[in-house]
């Protein structure tokens, strides 16, 4: 690929920035670890989040020695100063699934589903006409990044 690739993708791009609200639940629910944002993977480039509580988790997957494979929620520390980056359902496409997107979700215990959470996200969206195809630089001899 050219240096410019990337470049030559966001002349016209469609980033958002949202801020997320979780609103404080008003009574404590029975259940000790509470979902308040499913499971799920952003579909555009990479996302940058401005994490101000915790309760962002991430799907970590585990292959072993015994050949068996295991998927486990880790809690994403909070860095003072820090932003947290998750790559996207584009990035994985671009890099012919080298590069993973980030699986995640908000879950908390359920003492702290009673305080109000906030969460600044910037989706990183590229031009909305470009072609999406791996990265020539990312398929293996074989392929013809046609999946």
């Amino acid at each position: 690929e050219e240096v410019s690739f990337f470049k030559n993708r966001m002349t016209k791009h469609q980033s958002a920035l949202r801020l997320v609200h979780y609103y404080p639940l008003a009574e404590p629910k029975h259940a000790s670890h509470l979902v308040r944002a499913g499971a799920h993977t952003d579909y555009g480039a990479l996302t940058i989040l401005a994490a101000q509580d915790r309760g962002l988790e991430v799907l970590l997957h585990q292959q072993h020695e015994n050949g068996t494979a295991s998927s486990e929620w880790f809690p994403v520390p909070l860095i003072p100063g820090t932003f947290i980056i998750n790559l996207g359902d584009l990035m994985q496409r671009w890099t012919n699934d080298k590069w993973r997107s980030t699986a995640h979700r908000v879950a908390m215990p359920s003492t702290d589903a009673m305080e109000q959470r906030f969460s600044m996200a910037f989706f990183v969206n590229i031009n909305g006409d470009t072609l999406i195809e791996p990265l020539q630089s990312c398929l293996d001899d074989d392929e013809d990044g046609n999946g």
